[in-house]
């Protein structure tokens, strides 16, 4: 779980004509990180979690599984993460707080900082993903609105039942 969620949640919004969203199925992952990249400022893997709502632990896991293009690491062997990589490390949370299953985060993001999107087949690739996606969520929003229709039935069935409030 993640341990900053008012962060996180915080953080989901989407503007109308966004240019610098890295979900976008036309970058690279170094375009994305040419045009996120914002102060140049390199934080360490505890500000680049505090920044990004993910815990250290998610972040190396995030890493280890490839899910980040290489991190820069500084004469220490500290990684150094700048603006567009704590930018992917929120897209990578967005994705999984939609339900999106980790196999699917991990292909897209491998598809988003390992290929050419001009290559044949990335973009719809990547689009395949988001869409196969958007269909479960889809599903499960019909079944959350089951879910609340049945318990407006019970509580309007126990409202007007003798000592209820």
């Amino acid at each position: 779980m993640n341990r900053n969620n008012k962060t996180r949640n915080a953080s989901i919004g989407f503007s109308d004509g966004c240019t610098a969203c890295s979900l976008c199925l036309t970058w690279s992952c170094s375009t994305l990180l040419r045009r996120t990249s914002s102060s140049g400022r390199n934080m360490n893997i505890k500000d680049a979690s505090t920044s990004s709502g993910l815990s250290v632990d998610t972040i190396r896991f995030y890493e280890k599984a490839g899910m980040l293009p290489a991190v820069p690491r500084d004469a220490r062997g500290w990684r150094r993460f700048d603006g567009g990589l704590v930018e992917w490390l929120k897209n990578l949370e967005r994705l999984r707080s939609t339900g999106m299953p980790l196999r699917d985060v991990r292909a897209f993001a491998l598809l988003v900082h390992t290929t050419d999107a001009t290559q044949p087949g990335v973009a719809r690739a990547r689009l395949d993903i988001l869409r196969a996606h958007a269909v479960r969520l889809e599903q499960r929003r019909q079944d959350i609105a089951a879910c609340q229709a049945y318990l407006d039935h019970k509580i309007n069935v126990y409202s007007h039942m003798k000592g209820g409030a």
